[in-house]
């Protein structure tokens, strides 16, 4: 069992973007994390005689069964598109999530990290839908880079496996 340090005690929200490969209709689907870390560092980078200043936000997420691979989390969630969805109602729901018999809103259980995810800082409750003014990411990159801090998912790599101290997900980005 892992015993991550005691300043590991931020909470997350993880927006993963999705675009179907054939509509190229945008869905974002959103997960709670807690117990990550977080951290704003800002670096000067001298190239010659030029002083570049560059800000990163860093973010280290415990390791979570609910993890699944970029790769591995866009094929289940085509999978289901194209087992349970046709086209039309793809294109209808955009952006909302759809709901199962129980009501939850599908694969919500599941998150991955990858190149243009959003992660905010915090729990939130705010939904994602790049087709409603106020709803689109943008808005939301808005709204909380002034509130509590986000970042633009640039970099991120899967530190598990065996031999691994602290097993998590590192996430970088701006």
């Amino acid at each position: 069992m892992n015993n991550y340090p005691v300043w590991w005690d931020k909470s997350i929200t993880v927006f993963n973007k999705f675009e179907h490969p054939t509509t190229h209709i945008i869905r974002w689907y959103k997960t709670i994390l807690t117990d990550c870390f977080w951290k704003y560092t800002e670096n000067q980078l001298t190239i010659g005689e030029t002083v570049l200043e560059t800000a990163v936000t860093l973010c280290r997420v415990p390791k979570s069964p609910m993890f699944r691979e970029r790769y591995e989390w866009e094929q289940d969630l085509l999978a289901t598109y194209l087992t349970t969805l046709d086209n039309e109602q793809f294109c209808t729901a955009l952006g909302e999530p759809v709901m199962t018999a129980d009501g939850i809103p599908e694969y919500c259980d599941f998150f991955t990290f990858g190149t243009g995810d959003i992660v905010i800082r915090g729990a939130v409750s705010d939904v994602v839908n790049e087709y409603v003014a106020g709803q689109r990411s943008s808005d939301l990159l808005t709204k909380y880079r002034r509130l509590q801090g986000c970042m633009v998912v640039q970099r991120c790599a899967v530190n598990t496996g065996e031999g691994r101290g602290n097993e998590h997900y590192l996430v970088k980005g701006v």
